[in-house]
């Protein structure tokens, strides 16, 4: 806490309140001595972004190729995704299609040999023109097909991609009597 937002109150031999000078720009209410009350630890939690970190799928038939993915995936994406893959066709939808679909958009950057591939200083991914020539693709879908060369592979990568974003995660239910 910067000193110099602080106002401390109370000569009565009680606890002395701190009280920061803007709350609603994160400051807090805090009881010299004291831990935050847990109205404040809520709101420390609440403050911060729930982000995943990158993750790092290798492409297994091309030696020392890995992809970068962010699996930062809403629901929103994911009816997008599927509706893409031609979900309300009577066939159903189409798997490669959907995966395709994952990883085109999720792709951060392609790393050769443990280093990131760029152009301009920017990371390069299925998207980039320069990629898509490379494959000789037209469309970003074929350009990911093209750079995994097999369809399990593709779908392999994509199911990676959405275990890392939580679609697979089991929530457990706690014992009210063993919460401390």
């Amino acid at each position: 806490m910067d000193l110099d937002s602080v106002f401390t109150f109370g000569d009565d031999g009680g606890d002395d309140i701190a009280i920061t000078k803007d709350l609603a720009d994160g400051g807090d209410i805090v009881i010299a001595g004291d831990e935050p009350s847990l109205l404040a630890q809520l709101k420390n939690a609440l403050a911060k972004d729930v982000r995943r970190t990158d993750i790092l799928v290798e492409v297994p038939e091309r030696k020392n190729m890995i992809i970068r993915y962010s699996p930062n995936i809403t629901q929103h994406q994911i009816r997008a995704w599927r509706r893409g893959s031609g979900d309300s066709r009577k066939e159903g939808m189409d798997a490669v299609r959907f995966a395709c679909h994952v990883l085109a958009n999720t792709c951060t950057g392609i790393l050769i040999n443990g280093q990131e591939v760029t152009e301009n200083g920017e990371p390069v991914t299925f998207s980039h023109e320069i990629v898509m020539q490379m494959v000789g693709a037209t469309r970003v879908f074929d350009c990911v097909r093209a750079v995994y060369g097999l369809d399990p592979h593709v779908e392999a990568a994509a199911l990676a991609v959405l275990d890392a974003a939580g679609f697979n995660d089991d929530v457990e239910q706690v014992d009210p009597t063993k919460v401390s």
